[in-house]
């Protein structure tokens, strides 16, 4: 995971040239000294923030945004609970999530960024950001600790609502929050706090699918197993309609407040190769 991190990284554009604060301009939005743009006014802004003249001009409310001096730091969300302990081609979707979270890390790590993450299964864990390889180091332990508690038996009260906000509190603002999931459970209450969040760091959210939940394509009996017992389910047209809609109108409610709020927005197949979502530049926060 490591070098395919400094792969990708190689490949991407770096926008911090020094790791310590004030010495490079951050692409991350605050109260700086250099102003970034005008975007329209949003519950919660500081009224300070408010350009008067052009307000006037266009007839609608619209604040100032600036650049701020200061350390980039990237925060990591990593989704272990067993709705992820599946899959029907190469990896389960919690492997898949696992190894798209280590790349992100040590991403973060050879950018020179500050980095800090949680994991959330049954329990929840967080690593403090720092500019450390032991933070990423610890991350990564507590990725596989919850990976391999993983079984048939797993369950978890936890919700994406919960992790998210629990994220507030260490996720510094102005950084890069990378949330993990299939995001399953992302219910309105969810929807609303990564609006909120998304007013104060860049939002990435990778939903990691597998080809056969997204389609569920099998007709008949669907055989299942654990790797111990074995079972089978049997799959009706009507089910498999019910299914596709369900998923339809959930990815649309998704893609529709991730566009509203400028958030990323993107999948991952358990197929795929996760060293390709980091190819890209740097995400810039706030809107």
């Amino acid at each position: 995971m490591k070098s395919a991190a400094a792969a990708t990284e190689a490949r991407s554009q770096r926008t911090v040239s020094s790791q310590s604060p004030g010495t490079a301009k951050s692409r991350s939005r605050g109260q700086g000294i250099e102003f970034d743009e005008l975007r329209p006014y949003q519950r919660g802004d500081d009224l300070r923030t408010i350009d008067w003249r052009v307000t006037a001009r266009t007839g609608r409310p619209l604040t100032k945004r600036f650049r701020e001096d200061r350390e980039h730091s990237v925060f990591v969300i990593l989704d272990q609970r067993p709705g992820l302990f599946f899959g029907s081609s190469a990896v389960f979707k919690s492997v898949m999530a696992a190894k798209v979270a280590a790349i992100a890390s040590w991403s973060a790590l050879e950018r020179g960024d500050a980095f800090g993450g949680l994991v959330f299964s049954d329990t929840l864990d967080t690593v403090r950001s720092s500019r450390s390889r032991q933070s990423v180091m610890r991350f990564l332990k507590l990725g596989v600790e919850h990976n391999r508690a993983l079984d048939q038996y797993s369950q978890s009260s936890l919700t994406l609502t919960d992790s998210i906000t629990k994220s507030l509190q260490f996720a510094r603002t102005g950084s890069t929050v990378i949330i993990i999931s299939d995001f399953a459970d992302a219910d309105e209450t969810a929807l609303l706090v990564l609006q909120r969040m998304a007013r104060y760091h860049a939002l990435d959210l990778i939903c990691v699918l597998d080809p056969m939940e997204e389609e569920l394509t099998v007709r008949g009996s669907l055989g299942v197993s654990d790797g111990y017992e074995h079972s089978s389910i049997r799959i009706e047209h009507s089910l498999r309609q019910q299914y596709r809609q369900h998923r339809q109108h959930q990815h649309q409610e998704l893609l529709s407040h991730a566009n509203k709020a400028g958030i990323r927005f993107r999948y991952m197949l358990t197929d795929d190769n996760p060293g390709k979502l980091f190819t890209a530049p740097r995400l810039t926060s706030g809107r």
